[in-house]
């Protein structure tokens, strides 16, 4: 069993502020997010080789989630992400349990 200081469940607009609040404060930050890439729902960011041509037309909030997603990649050193994690567990005792990949972790 590995501890952590901060674990954020999601890589959604919420997750990614809470994560670079904690990152620039010092706190040592894991996030578990079960897409391959942080925005969720709402930000989910295009597939690699897909180009944004006219991003205006894609509205306000695409603005903010890009922004969102720049604060992250400015702290993304100081955050662990661990992508393609499925949380099965979480315990009264803090503790969680997940899988990624083939493996299992608590």
């Amino acid at each position: 069993m590995k501890e952590l200081e901060m674990v954020i469940l999601g890589a959604g607009p919420g997750g990614l502020a809470a994560a670079v609040e904690t990152a620039r404060s010092g706190v040592s930050v894991t996030i578990l997010d079960e897409n391959p890439k942080p925005g969720g729902q709402i930000f989910r960011q295009f597939h690699d080789g897909f180009q944004v041509t006219s991003p205006g037309m894609l509205g306000h909030d695409y603005a903010r989630g890009q922004k969102l997603l720049s604060e992250f990649d400015m702290v993304r050193d100081r955050v662990e992400l661990l992508d393609n994690a499925m949380i099965w567990a979480l315990s009264e005792g803090n503790e969680l349990a997940f899988n990624r990949g083939e493996a299992s972790y608590s």
